[in-house]
């Protein structure tokens, strides 16, 4: 029998369906596994133990490395019986504790412009995305209006925003997009890197940023504030956004150095123009497949 490990996600805070991840590793599966203990449930394979536990505030005395949260309270009977899923780890070897700064030092001078080479088998950069970046980065250093990052449907915008956070190590980003589902895809995106370690874009050596996720508005600018600072990368719905008081807005454009507004061509909508503006121009970033907003008219900044 095998069981299939998660991704080595780590959940760093949680507090009403907001959420706050770090990225460490991809899944792992093992084989011919023997239970050594029920309480706690213990198995092991290839002399590591593995507690598994349906308690997601778990504590033992750091002996054991690797802890998973299953869905149900693990049996010998459930778990050959594979009723027992395994939800995420709790704790894991390749778990670290920084601070977003110091996740932030761990990317300079680590981003690589490797461009892609069909011909040669060289994963990469498509043109659409080298030049996005070689604008943006060229824009940050003289920005005096909103910069609008256009890129074809289908060129790979978010790779780009990840390419942006990385090679000129942006210290803090609000990324905003249009609907519930683009914020999951986006996020998980952020919280992996993309592709970008797959293609030695990125070295290795580089620790993934701290993302977090609002999936609900906060009671107070305090909460907002204390969310934000465990944070190298913010994401979610423009519409959640808009519902935050003017404290929290401002809270918003004083914490963030940039900001990424995906599928911008939305942005005629009084409310989206509201925030954006309440932005330093020089932070904004409207990302969009056209620059002509919905009503027609031409997006508010600078073509990059």
């Amino acid at each position: 029998m095998s069981l299939t490990f998660p991704k080595v996600l780590k959940l760093i805070f949680e507090s009403n369906t907001n959420e706050v991840w770090q990225y460490f590793g991809g899944e792992t599966s093992i084989q011919n596994f023997q239970i050594t203990s029920t309480d706690p449930f213990v198995i092991e394979s290839a002399g590591l133990n593995y507690l598994l536990t349906s308690d997601k505030d778990y504590q033992d005395d750091g002996a054991t490395e690797y802890i998973l949260l299953t869905s149900r309270k693990p049996t010998r009977a459930d778990l050959n019986a594979d009723r027992v899923k395994i939800k995420r780890w709790l704790n894991h070897p390749l778990f670290q504790n920084k601070t977003p700064d110091e996740v932030l030092g761990t990317w300079t001078d680590k981003f690589k412009f490797i461009k892609e080479n069909e011909q040669a088998n060289i994963k990469g950069l498509r043109p659409p995305q080298v030049g996005a970046l070689h604008s943006i980065l060229a824009h940050v250093q003289n920005a005096e209006d909103k910069a609008i990052v256009v890129m074809p449907t289908g060129t790979g915008k978010t790779e780009t925003m990840l390419s942006a956070l990385i090679s000129n190590c942006c210290k803090k980003i609000l990324v905003s997009v249009p609907s519930d589902s683009l914020r999951t895809q986006i996020s998980g995106k952020f919280i992996t890197l993309g592709l970008l370690k797959e293609y030695s874009i990125v070295d290795a050596s580089c620790l993934n940023p701290i993302v977090g996720i609002i999936k609900t508005g906060f009671t107070t600018p305090h909460e907002l504030q204390d969310f934000i600072d465990k944070c190298n990368v913010v994401i979610s719905t423009m519409d959640l956004l808009t519902d935050f008081s003017i404290q929290q807005r401002a809270i918003l454009n004083n914490s963030f150095s940039h900001f990424f507004v995906d599928e911008a061509h939305h942005s005629e909508a009084r409310t989206w123009k509201e925030l954006i503006d309440k932005f330093d121009k020089e932070k904004v970033f409207l990302f969009t497949a056209t620059p002509f907003r919905n009503d027609g008219k031409s997006l508010q900044g600078k073509v990059i």
